[in-house]
């Protein structure tokens, strides 16, 4: 049987609550930037794309992971709500560009945002290295 669109990613995204009143919680999906299910990409990317939420510019943010993911930056990306809107980037090996953001540094995590801020306008409202995770926080209010 064919997978129907309505089984993927818009479906995970409408579960989140995206657009729903009263929704809420933490709730995430991940998807491989390079995978096999390259359709999985492409619809979550069309999904967040629809999003606006507060400051959170859905198709800001689906142009800028279309752009990393396509250009090898990315490995994954989990999507979800922490409440608002919650992105966490998992990068590829980058080499010291990589270790200087993965160890924290204020100076590189800003460096970062303001590329997001020139290239794509995208503003969170929050950044950070999640060292749980290894990967970039972003959120939104």
């Amino acid at each position: 049987m064919a997978k129907r669109k309505s089984d993927g990613i818009v479906a995970k995204m409408i579960r989140l609550g995206y657009g729903l009143p009263g929704a809420g919680g933490v709730m995430f999906f991940r998807v491989g930037a390079q995978c096999s299910h390259r359709s999985d990409w492409v619809d979550m990317l069309e999904a967040i794309s629809q999003i606006e939420y507060n400051e959170f510019d859905g198709k800001a943010v689906a142009t800028m992971l279309g752009f990393q993911g396509d250009a090898g930056y990315l490995s994954f990306v989990e999507f979800g709500r922490e409440y608002s809107p919650a992105l966490y980037l998992h990068f590829n090996n980058l080499g010291a560009s990589l270790r200087e953001l993965a160890s924290g540094s204020k100076k590189a995590i800003d460096a970062y945002m303001y590329a997001l801020k020139t290239e794509f306008g995208i503003v969170p409202d929050e950044a950070g290295w999640d060292t749980s995770r290894q990967c970039l926080r972003l959120w939104w209010d």
